[in-house]
């Protein structure tokens, strides 16, 4: 990752991540979910406005620190945005807004072990149970509570 941050003059290179589940059987949408891999060559530009950079994310990315945090804000990863999540997405929009060259690396591939306590939320909210479904009516939203804590 270093030598494309030097070789193609880039601000932010990132790289792909593939999971570990501490189940054998994982929802298939948790395994999208955790998986990064844009399937470029190394040093294609991620420009703003691409598609690929909702991929972005902190994880196996590395970052020319006197190019990517000099605006003088303290907190570059929002605090306000809590455990809701979204720091490093906004964190990555804001400086491909200011100019900033981001590039992918092929070579640079990691293995991220994904806890059981993300997997929760994923396993009950990735579609709507056919109870769900089957109870709404046009015009009026559905909320159900589940034991993860989400709502839909």
């Amino acid at each position: 990752m270093l030598a494309a941050i030097r070789r193609f003059g880039a601000d932010a290179v990132f790289g792909a991540i593939y999971p570990m589940f501490p189940v054998a059987s994982v929802h298939p949408y948790a395994r999208e979910k955790f998986t990064r891999d844009v399937g470029r060559p190394t040093g294609t530009p991620i420009p703003a406005g691409s598609p690929m950079r909702g991929m972005l994310g902190i994880c196996n990315t590395i970052l020319d620190r006197g190019r990517c945090f000099t605006d003088g804000d303290n907190e570059p990863f929002k605090p306000w945005l809590g455990f809701q999540g979204g720091e490093d997405t906004l964190f990555f929009r804001q400086l491909l807004q200011r100019g900033r060259k981001m590039v992918w690396c092929a070579e640079a591939v990691v293995r991220e072990t994904i806890p059981a306590e993300r997997l929760g939320e994923i396993t009950c909210c990735a579609a709507p149970s056919t109870t769900a479904r089957s109870q709404r009516r046009p015009g009026v939203p559905s909320i159900r509570r589940h034991g993860c804590g989400c709502s839909r």
